[in-house]
């Protein structure tokens, strides 16, 4: 298992403070970092896997659970 550094992105056309303190709150155990503008939200975030492929289905998961829109666009560090 590998701690994988997860960025997602997607357009929102709510995107606001409190959706991003839902977002903080929700995701709390990835240790995650909101920004928004707004008709954007973006997250980043820390997820433990055995494989990138395996974190970025984890924190899509998640990210969409609380995110009505989809991920326009996602990325992995791997040298992290």
């Amino acid at each position: 298992m590998r701690e994988w550094t997860i960025n997602i992105e997607g357009a929102h056309d709510q995107a606001n403070e409190a959706l991003a303190d839902l977002l903080i709150e929700a995701l709390g155990q990835y240790a995650p970092a909101v920004s928004f503008s707004k008709s954007r939200l973006g997250v980043t975030m820390s997820v433990v896997a055995e494989t990138p492929g395996h974190a970025v289905d984890i924190a899509v998961t998640a990210f969409m659970a609380v995110v009505s829109a989809p991920a326009a666009r996602v990325e992995v560090d791997l040298a992290a």
